[in-house]
């Protein structure tokens, strides 16, 4: 369970279970027409790392169940931010296909794919608690006794031309705190509410609450995402989407 990516151009279909529990796995790359599901723990990247999902073939690939891309980064959860690629003349018609409009939000042309449009975005650890990723509940912090916030910094480039916004979703449990920094600015390593730099201030949000930076030049970026622990068992995620 070591492998990182895959790509073929002979490949159409991909039995149950083939990379199922490879959390190494992040891009699969062929021309399928179709992908197997019998169910979700038999689908063929359940378990697995899976953000960028490129599907080259020149026709909509049959998905027979929304679950076919469960516990993945592109999962139908709302709090999953990968990415699925498909061909220009074939993205309006995944956006509204059987099961696919679920994934409308994360349906992007190759063209941009192949041009370095996609601002994919990487996410570097500063201090404090780590982040992890939860197939139930995506990128998010988890609190312990003795750490009380965590940040992390993410990187993402703009292309003249390409994608210039960024939306942050989060959902933030009703004690805890998530700031989100000015774009390309820093946020201070402890557990404070900084009263600089900040873009928002965050507490018990809802699911689906969206942050959104607009306009933003072409060239390399980065924003703060710093995590306050607020009590027990409070938690906080994010996704991000452009």
């Amino acid at each position: 369970n070591t492998l990182t990516e895959y790509k073929t151009t002979e490949v159409t279909s991909i039995p149950n279970n083939r990379f199922v529990n490879n959390p190494e796995l992040h891009k699969f790359d062929a021309p399928l027409n179709t992908l197997n599901y019998s169910s979700a723990t038999d689908s063929s990247f359940y378990g697995t790392g899976l953000d960028t999902l490129i599907l080259r073939g020149d026709a909509v690939v049959a998905l027979p169940h929304i679950d076919a891309l469960d516990r993945t980064h592109i999962s139908k959860k709302s709090w999953c931010d990968g990415f699925i690629i498909v061909k220009d003349e074939l993205v309006n018609s995944y956006k509204s296909a059987t099961n696919w409009s679920t994934f409308a939000d994360k349906i992007y042309p190759l063209s941009d794919y192949d041009a370095d449009k996609l601002p994919f975005p990487t996410y570097e650890w500063i201090s404090g608690t780590t982040l992890q990723w939860d197939p139930s509940y995506g990128r998010m912090f988890t609190p312990t006794s003795s750490i009380k916030y965590g940040i992390v910094k993410i990187h993402f480039h703009i292309t003249e031309g390409g994608y210039n916004t960024v939306k942050i979703g989060t959902w933030v449990a009703n004690k805890a705190r998530l700031l989100l920094s000015n774009l390309d600015t820093t946020l201070a390593s402890n557990n404070t509410i900084d009263s600089t730099n900040v873009y928002a201030n965050l507490s018990n949000t809802s699911l689906g609450n969206i942050t959104t930076y607009s306009n933003i030049p072409a060239g390399d970026h980065f924003i703060y995402v710093k995590y306050i622990y607020g009590g027990s068992d409070d938690y906080s995620n994010f996704h991000l989407r452009f």
